[in-house]
């Protein structure tokens, strides 16, 4: 088993809500981009969703 979701937030909401961006720092959020294994998934401006690709279930 393990991690099958990683969710990177860049706000306080949702962008809908109008809440200010708080960026992560790109010596966060690259490594992630960098990752064979996680496929990110478009939600919302505010979060970057990634999918684990190499998730089993156990």
């Amino acid at each position: 088993l393990g991690v099958r979701w990683v969710i990177l937030v860049d706000g306080a909401a949702p962008t809908l809500t109008g809440a200010p961006a708080m960026p992560l720092p790109a010596a966060v959020r690259d490594p992630f981009a960098r990752q064979l294994d996680l496929r990110r998934i478009e939600v919302d401006p505010a979060l970057d969703l990634y999918e684990n690709l190499a998730w089993e279930t156990g």
